[in-house]
């Protein structure tokens, strides 16, 4: 009897070692998500870890009693293993396999709740610097990024003051896309005709890979953007420089920008009239953006030639 506990001991030992080695592997690894430059990118790496570790409450045991007793059941024991029937009448081992489980789901369903309010995109961030707007356009196929105060836009760069609240305005004026900067933030939806937030502020300054996380058709790929975590000082020098730019921006020449184009080269433009968003967020409320003039003019067409 000593013998088959110390059997089953060591093979519960040797599968706790592999799984901790696994966990510790992938730790090591630089994987966006696991290497938070951000405070909400931080909460929502420990709450990913925090429900990993609540997980294995129950996987662990599972998977361990899923090697006992595929070993100690195995068709080719040499040794009788005892029969006993009446375990489905085991009140202690009814109550377990019940009662930690729901006590996880509980737990979890708390975490939930508290999680998804303060980590909700559309509340600001708790800081005593005056945070600074940025308006996101989701072109096919390039983001662009206008600073309202400052009165610039960006195509595929977006530089950020560090330590300062970000506060994000978002929406597309293209199939529906998806906003991410895994070292920053969670991925929010832009979707066109509608305005959504997304607040977040960087603690470490460097280069962080921003990307499109929903297709969206053929230069889904190539739709990307590099996050420039700056000093404050910094920051400022990049809004001046950007500020003597040749190209500008009003609401006709954005137009022609948002035709659908493969050319994800950065672009810069001063002069920048910051109603851009509100304009676009409009013309699909008032349907009289250039794809909804035209994509009715096309159908009156049809119902014409029909009638005739």
């Amino acid at each position: 009897m000593k013998k088959k506990r110390n059997k089953i001991f060591t093979i519960i030992i040797v599968g706790l070692v592999i799984l901790g080695g696994i966990v510790w592997y992938l730790s090591t690894l630089n994987f966006e998500v696991l290497n938070p430059k951000g405070t909400i990118a931080l909460q929502e790496r420990n709450l990913i870890y925090l429900a990993l570790l609540l997980s294995l409450i129950v996987v662990i045991p599972v998977f361990s009693l899923l090697i006992i007793f595929a070993y100690k059941y195995r068709e080719n024991n040499p040794k009788k293993v005892d029969y006993k029937p009446d375990w489905d009448k085991n009140n202690l081992l009814e109550f377990s396999w019940w009662f930690f489980p729901a006590v996880l789901i509980a737990i979890l369903g708390v975490i939930t709740w508290n999680t998804s309010h303060s980590l909700n995109p559309f509340k600001p961030i708790d800081s005593k610097v005056q945070p600074i707007r940025v308006d996101v356009i989701s072109l096919q196929w390039r983001w662009l990024f206008i600073y309202p105060a400052y009165k610039v836009a960006t195509i595929n760069y977006l530089p950020l003051p560090i330590n300062t609240p970000i506060a994000f305005h978002l929406t597309s004026d293209a199939p529906m896309n998806s906003f991410w900067i895994p070292q920053l933030s969670g991925q929010i939806y832009a979707m066109p005709g509608m305005s959504t937030q997304l607040h977040i502020m960087a603690t470490s300054d460097g280069n962080y890979r921003g990307l499109s996380a929903n297709i969206s058709g053929v230069g889904f790929a190539n739709m990307s953007f590099v996050a420039a975590v700056r000093s404050s000082q910094a920051f400022q020098t990049i809004m001046k420089n950007i500020s003597h730019s040749h190209q500008t921006l009003n609401y006709a020449s954005f137009l022609k920008l948002a035709k659908p184009s493969l050319n994800s080269k950065v672009q810069s433009f001063s002069k920048v009239n910051p109603a851009i968003y509100d304009q676009l967020i409009m013309s699909y409320m008032t349907a009289s953006h250039p794809t909804i003039i035209n994509k009715n003019s096309s159908n009156n067409s049809i119902k014409s030639g029909m009638r005739m």
